[in-house]
């Protein structure tokens, strides 16, 4: 006996309107699920063989780069995942009252999409809808809406506190509105005419890749922000300046990554860990300040920095990752206020001219640590950094060593013979103090020392 078996493909084409599609039938209504028309001005049609088209499936519309405009029918419910994706020539959408869901990434890259309207009855819109539509100036939504809201243009969760999508087509110095608790996931994303973004005070958080690819140049965090998702400001090209308020408690994975025009960055002590990635390949950075409190800095975390010149370690950290300081080749000092942290592998690799310093009391130490030799840390008098000299009646420098370290400075009139005086005490607050002469007329001939109390 021969059995035969038939497969019914559900999935068919269909030629309506002068436009070509496929769909597929699921429990009495169509889901359109590919368009090969020719383009220009679309209408989807609101049955197929006498059942309701419902759903614009997942890709359905992906590069229809000759869609001009595109019109739904109220029997729609449903846009899938990356439905209209790269529809580059997309000028307008009509989207049909009675519509519940918006996929992820459903509109994303249609550059040329200008606005939206949301209706009152959608109550789900997917990550990343919208984002990377470079000509997108407002989204608006439906008054009656029970989920999202609108203002300024922006699209807002209901009660108006956490931004969803910052539409990219706007320009310029950006201040969000007041009563935002969270900047979402992308939120500001590859928005490529932004210069600078004032970030209200009620905002806490910071989601995942909220300004990633961003162009702004600065940013201003408030202090009240505790959390920066990972990858919040990575690969924004004009970023020079951030400053991190102390309310921060950790930056998480890549925060910082291929940012190439970020020069300096201090660290706050309320961040107990520097994530994985967090400043790689951020090739301008040439100083960072970490400050007491944190505790560990973790794998490639500052990965080739090749601009970074110098780092203090504060005693409080005790891990350095692997590939921490991977191939940060004009790094030529390491300043360790603490015992020898617990060294990743490769941490320091191809930085040809670092040394490690050690203050003298501190313990873990060998000749060479990570692969880079080692040297005890001392009190310096910093005679190349424009304070040297004779000033307004005085003479006077500046001292830097370890943060809170007390100096006393002495002076001789002659080496041959040397009867060194103490003649002034500092306190090197933040690791820096500038020491004046009481008396230089009483020294016209004089040298000078420092040693550590």
């Amino acid at each position: 006996m021969v059995c035969i078996s038939l497969l019914l493909v559900l999935e068919m084409p269909l030629s309506l309107r002068g436009d070509d599609y496929r769909y597929a039938t699921n429990a009495g209504t169509i889901t359109i699920t590919s368009y090969t028309g020719p383009g220009g001005v679309v209408a989807v049609p609101a049955s197929v063989q006498g059942l309701p088209v419902t759903s614009i499936g997942n890709e359905a519309f992906i590069y229809c780069g000759d869609v001009l405009e595109v019109a739904i029918p109220d029997t729609v419910t449903s846009l899938g995942d990356a439905a209209f994706y790269g529809c580059f020539s997309l000028t307008a959408v009509t989207l049909p009252e009675g519509l519940t869901s918006i996929g992820e990434q459903a509109f994303r890259w249609c550059l040329s999409l200008g606005g939206v309207h949301i209706p009152a009855s959608v109550s789900s819109i997917g990550e990343l809808a919208f984002n990377s539509c470079e000509s997108l100036l407002a989204i608006s939504v439906d008054p009656q809406n029970a989920t999202y809201s609108s203002r300024d243009g922006l699209l807002l969760d209901h009660s108006q506190t956490t931004l969803i999508t910052f539409p990219a087509g706007l320009a310029g110095d950006v201040t969000l509105p007041d009563g935002l608790v969270t900047i979402g996931l992308a939120a500001l994303a590859s928005c490529h005419f932004v210069s600078s973004v004032a970030v209200p005070g009620s905002v806490t958080t910071i989601e995942e890749g909220a300004f990633a690819n961003c162009s702004l140049a600065g940013i201003s965090l408030p202090n009240g922000v505790t959390n920066i998702g990972r990858y919040a400001f990575s690969s924004c090209p004009n970023l020079a300046e951030v400053v991190i308020p102390g309310s921060v408690t950790g930056l998480q994975e890549g925060v910082f990554k291929d940012c190439p025009s970020l020069t300096r960055i201090t660290i706050p002590g309320s961040i107990n860990s520097i994530g994985y990635g967090a400043f790689a390949n951020c090739t301008a950075l040439t100083n960072v300040d970490i400050l007491t409190g944190v505790n560990s800095i973790a794998k490639q975390a500052f990965y080739e920095c090749t601009a970074l010149f110098s780092v203090v370690m504060p005693n409080s950290v005790t891990v350095i990752g692997a590939e921490a300081f991977f191939y940060c080749t004009n790094l030529a000092a390491v300043y360790c206020e603490g015992n020898a942290p617990s060294p990743g592998l490769y941490a320091f690799d191809f930085d040809d001219h670092a040394t490690i310093y050690y203050l003298p009391e501190t313990t873990g130490w060998a000749e060479t640590y990570g692969g880079r030799p080692t040297a005890i840390w001392r009190p310096r008098i910093q005679a190349a950094d424009g304070n040297f000299g004779v000033s307004t009646n005085h003479f006077g420098f500046t001292i830097a060593w370890a943060s809170d370290k007390m100096v006393v400075v002495e002076a001789c009139p002659d080496l041959a013979q040397p009867a060194w005086s103490p003649i002034g005490t500092n306190t090197l607050d933040g690791g820096s103090s500038y020491f004046v002469d009481p008396e230089p007329a009483n020294r016209p001939r004089c040298y000078y020392r420092v040693r550590a109390l």
